[in-house]
């Protein structure tokens, strides 16, 4: 007898002490094993994906303390039918100690055939870590499944992980292991049973292979006459970083860099501002032995009481470096090193002269600019409005004039079903439908954009019927405790599944209770979001006997919706006439030896997978049965 485990993997082993001293504590076992069982072969690859999917790119991008990432765990096996899969284990860990804490994992969501390891009978599992990931901290994805062997299947999804960045993140921040992968193959589950599963053989696998990089933005440099920049050629900047450029004048020129990137001219070296998005360096060079041009003054701009005076410096005047400005407005003045400068302390109303003129390194001036006058007045900026979709309208629609210090509002008005929210530059608050702006101070903008709310669209009372497979029966979630409530015929044991399903994606939930029809708590209820379908919220009854009225109420779903709906448990009920009477008896005799299926599962009142005469026992055993 031969038995044979292949595994395909992609980077450096590693092995838990652990591991390998059970293993050899039971090599006496496992040698006995093989001898027993027939030819067996298998190939097991585990690999990772950004998304929470099985398909996907194995590289992401990623801003420090910006989006959160999903990355799934997989397994694709090749097993043949009488081959099994018992198990896998992982850890998600930072890279060294000094990364600590630079991506944290705030989620993790099981796949279907891998239970949380906290509920595996081995003592050595390590529970999640979810807030913190310090170096060498485990997180398991599902490990050492021994009830339901997991079937050989392509792209099985283990566990999907949300990591957030962190502000301090970088490209070598964090890195993803497997721990430990166990596999067992068996040829004949009549030699060997399934509970083989209980002695894993623990296999080596190295790292997996996944890559996280900085998200980049085009630094883009340009230059005008008289001057050179270098590199003349778009950059591709990480988040965050900085990047430099040599700046050079022709001779008796001087260079002044503008842009969108922002930073620091110190010689002929220009330093950017930290990059987050793309941006522009722009080099010009103004020529030597001029004078500022007439100055152009703006309007009042800080409480009305200043104007902006812009004008053209000269980079030199006769071989003397120009090092200042002063602009100077009435008895008024200020000084500056760039176009434009604001000069305060005015009247509003009361005409003012503004003049500029140069300096000097030592102090001179060197060359004065005519002037021009100015009325001081309230300046006015522009208001712009827009909407977000189609969902809903914001009136008026058209660009608004304000003065500044003013307000401006607004109506908005979602369609049916949506909600509004506010956002833009321009600050305010939205109350009812009425959208009032903070005082204005800068143009500004106001963006209305609308939500789907979430609504109840059904709920369902969930049984898995052996290897019939699971069916659900609906309920009347308009019909209150004290009506005519659906009724659930089949048998509740140990636990029953209420599904509230709902028209879009739940991303959270509150509480929720289980009353019955006075009003006083009934058995226990536990709620949870489905992993497999985000739209439905399963609630988890247990303690509730047969023949009682429960009331499920589901509160915070989406932070706000609240929901309720009643049913009533009576085994044998078939007809939904709240009486296990004679009807309900010859129904489920007229359905005896049929197969379970969507049309008749809710006669399979013990959820066994067939209906037989154990049903028809159990409806004739509950006769006179009521709510």
């Amino acid at each position: 007898m031969t038995y044979r485990l292949h595994i395909t993997t992609t980077a450096s082993a590693h092995c838990t002490r652990a591991a390998r001293l059970w293993l050899k504590a039971n090599i006496l076992a496992i040698l006995l094993l093989l001898t027993l069982a027939a030819p067996a072969e298998a190939t097991i690859t585990s690999f990772f994906v950004v998304g929470n999917t099985c398909t996907g790119p194995t590289s992401t991008t990623f801003t420090p303390g910006g989006a959160p990432i999903q990355v799934t765990w997989c397994v694709t096996t090749t097993d043949n039918a009488t081959e099994q899969l018992c198990g896998h284990g992982i850890r998600l860990r930072a890279a060294n100690s000094a990364e600590n804490n630079r991506f944290r994992i705030t989620n993790r969501v099981l796949g279907p055939n891998f239970p949380d390891p906290t509920s595996s009978p081995f003592s050595f599992t390590t529970p999640p870590i979810f807030i913190t990931n310090p170096a060498q901290t485990r997180d398991y994805g599902g490990i050492f499944d021994l009830i339901v062997p997991v079937p050989a299947e392509a792209n099985q999804l283990l566990a999907t992980f949300t990591l957030a960045p962190q502000a301090n993140a970088t490209n070598a921040s964090y890195q993803i292991f497997l721990d430990s992968f166990t596999g067992l193959g068996v040829d004949n589950p009549n030699e060997i049973p399934y509970s083989a599963c209980g002695v894993p053989v623990d296999f080596l696998v190295p790292q997996a292979s996944i890559t996280f990089n900085l998200l980049t933005y085009n630094v883009t440099p340009s230059a005008g006459a008289n001057g050179a920049i270098s590199p003349a050629t778009v950059q591709a900047i990480g988040h965050g970083n900085t990047t430099s450029f040599t700046v050079t004048p022709d001779a008796g020129h001087t260079a002044v860099v503008t842009g969108t990137c922002g930073g620091t001219l110190v010689g002929n070296t220009y330093t950017t501002n930290a990059i987050t998005s793309a941006c522009t360096v722009i080099a010009n060079f103004t020529p030597p032995n001029t004078a500022p041009n007439a100055p152009t003054i703006g309007t009042a701009v800080a409480g009305n009481a200043s104007v902006s005076v812009a004008f053209t410096a000269p980079g030199n005047n006769g071989g003397s470096v120009i090092t200042g400005y002063t602009a100077t407005c009435g008895a008024q003045s200020n000084t500056g090193t760039a176009s434009p400068i604001v000069v305060s302390s005015l009247t509003n109303g009361t005409p003012v002269t503004c003049s500029v003129l140069a300096t000097n390194a030592i102090g001179n001036s060197v060359a004065s600019a005519q002037s021009n006058s100015v009325t001081p007045t309230a300046p006015t900026f522009t208001v712009t409005p827009s909407v977000i979709g189609v969902n809903g309208t914001i009136s008026p629609s058209i660009a608004q004039t304000v003065s500044s210090g003013a307000t401006s509002a607004f109506t908005v008005t979602p369609n049916s079903g949506y909600s509004a929210s506010v956002g833009g530059t321009c600050g305010g608050a939205l109350v009812a439908t009425t959208y009032t702006t903070a005082a204005i101070a800068a143009d500004c903008s106001v963006i209305a954009s609308f939500t789907l709310n979430t609504v109840l669209s059904a709920v369902q009372s969930r049984k898995t019927h052996g290897a019939a497979g699971v069916f659900d029966l609906p309920i009347d979630s308009a019909v209150l405790i004290g009506g005519l409530v659906s009724v659930e015929p089949r048998a509740i044991g140990t636990g029953h599944l209420i599904v509230f399903q709902f028209n879009q994606a739940v991303t959270t939930i509150g509480t929720v209770t289980a009353v019955d029809n006075m009003a006083n708590p009934i058995g226990a209820a536990s709620a949870a979001i489905n992993p497999m379908n985000n739209t439905e919220v399963i609630v988890t009854l247990t303690g509730v006997a047969n023949a009682r009225r429960v009331t499920v109420a589901l509160n915070g779903v989406n932070t706000t919706l609240n929901v309720t709906t009643s049913l009533g448990f009576l085994l044998g009920d078939v007809d939904n006439s709240r009486t296990v009477d004679t009807t309900d008896t010859s129904e489920t005799k007229l359905r005896s030896g049929q197969a379970v299926t969507a049309a008749n599962f809710k006669y399979d009142v013990n959820a066994a997978g067939s209906i037989n005469a154990s049903d028809i026992v159990s409806v004739k055993n509950r006769l006179g049965g009521a709510l």
